[in-house]
């Protein structure tokens, strides 16, 4: 899951507050910056709307259909993408969206990765279409016992590995244009609308993905999470207390996000137990894969709701 909130602010938006200076975003870096975010946002819903779909698809056709021991076939249990041809076209545009509007990216490897993406996924539609056909529509192999599905099999398999490398590719290309917009994006939204309901959830985001990036270093320490974890944990005071002050949130949306909240800083508080148990043992950190595991799926569980908010949409 990619880290980044979708703010859905368009150009136009930038070019009617390029008039009003605000700390580092002042006239064309302002209208900038909005169009980034407009191409990022693009981008993102690739990765987390989209991609996402793909990638369950090719899991789930791996773990369930044939392999190369033979047949292991349950057809039942692949997770085709909900209108398959719509997904495809919607990925695309996406896509497209995202690299063909102003400002360019300037990244000969982000552009690379892209054409990379959309070469795999234009391999894999058709191949997609015949197996939906095959295994859902037409249910063809219960009738010849999966002999054309043997056919197909190599086809997919080689389709999937060439989406899966594409993927990796782009993901790593994003990378520095996710860190530049994670770093400036608390300040963008305040420059936009002040401090804002808005203003403090993507605060509170943004402290809690420093919390996960760094619960996922490597040399890890217990005093450098703590410091971390108390900072997102005072972050989210802030917020409940705008929202009891302000009367901001008389639908409960931001209520429910909370939970996620509370999810990441209890995964995060097992993990900091367990190191502090090694730091006083002294032994060594090795063995924290279950903690980092938890932390993760809280993480990503708080982008899903986040992004699903309607703080993605306005």
């Amino acid at each position: 899951m990619i880290a980044i909130i979708f703010l859905g602010i368009g150009q136009s938006s930038a070019q009617l507050l390029t008039k009003k200076p605000c700390g580092r975003f002042k006239g064309e870096k302002l209208e900038k910056f909005a169009g980034l975010m407009h191409k990022i946002d693009q981008l993102v819903r690739y990765f987390n709307l989209h991609s996402a779909e793909f990638q369950s698809f090719a899991d789930s056709y791996r773990e369930n259909i044939l392999t190369h021991k033979g047949v292991n076939g349950k057809p039942s249990e692949i997770n085709f993408p909900n209108e398959g041809d719509n997904e495809f076209e919607q990925a695309l545009k996406s896509l497209d969206s995202s690299f063909h509007s102003e400002p360019a990216y300037a990244s000969p490897v982000l552009d690379s990765a892209n054409r990379h993406v959309v070469r795999s996924l234009r391999e894999l539609q058709p191949l997609y279409d015949t197996a939906f056909s095959y295994y859902r529509r037409l249910r063809r192999h219960e009738l010849d016992d999966f002999k054309f599905g043997k056919e197909l099999h190599p086809k997919l398999v080689k389709a999937f590995a060439a989406f899966d490398q594409a993927t990796y590719e782009l993901e790593l290309a994003f990378e520095p244009k996710q860190i530049f917009i994670s770093e400036n994006i608390v300040e963008y939204v305040e420059c936009l609308e002040g401090k804002s309901l808005k203003y403090y959830v993507v605060k509170t985001f943004r402290y809690g993905e420093d919390l996960a990036i760094t619960a996922g270093m490597q040399h890890i320490t217990a005093r450098a999470l703590a410091k971390r974890l108390k900072r997102f944990q005072k972050q989210e005071e802030e917020l409940d207390h705008f929202i009891r002050n302000k009367d901001a949130d008389p639908k409960n949306e931001v209520r429910l996000l909370f939970p996620t909240f509370r999810a990441v800083e209890y995964s995060c508080t097992g993990l900091l137990n367990q190191l502090k148990m090694f730091e006083a043992q002294g032994v060594k950190k090795s063995d924290l894969a279950a903690q980092h595991n938890n932390m993760d799926r809280a993480y990503n569980n708080m982008i899903h709701q986040i992004n699903a908010s309607r703080f993605a949409k306005y």
